[in-house]
């Protein structure tokens, strides 16, 4: 998806999401998602029990924390130690949401969904 412009400012909540018709057994990626004044991108995948991200790396931005103050691995929506509904959920780069994003007028988020991975990019306007 190319945007040149996300809403923004309190009491917005734009996203680009994927969803099974049986949720969360089928799971949901959200590829763009963020609340009020965010600046990063949240990536997210919700899923039911006995999916986690524990031990991947290799990504730029960095995992959101759960309520126990750990790195939120665990897609399971009722994940112990986690928000409710949270997830595992990468923050991406200051500027892939909110004013920053939409000040570098926009960029590109790509997403790979295949039988064995599902992975997220973003491109920021001025990188291409």
């Amino acid at each position: 998806m190319d945007l040149y412009h996300l809403p923004q400012g309190c009491g917005t909540w734009p996203a680009w999401w994927f969803c099974g018709p049986d949720w969360p057994n089928q799971g949901e990626i959200d590829v763009i998602e963020g609340v009020n004044q965010m600046t990063n991108d949240q990536t997210t995948l919700h899923t039911n029990n006995g999916c986690s991200m524990n031990g991947v790396g290799g990504f730029t931005g960095s995992w959101n924390y759960g309520s126990n103050g750990q790195p939120a691995t665990n897609c399971y929506v009722d994940a112990a130690g986690q928000y409710s509904n949270q997830g595992c959920s990468i923050l991406g780069t200051y500027g892939s949401y909110g004013v920053p994003f939409n000040n570098q007028n926009g960029g590109t988020y790509a997403l790979l969904w295949n039988q064995t991975e599902i992975a997220a990019w973003f491109f920021p306007r001025y990188s291409f």
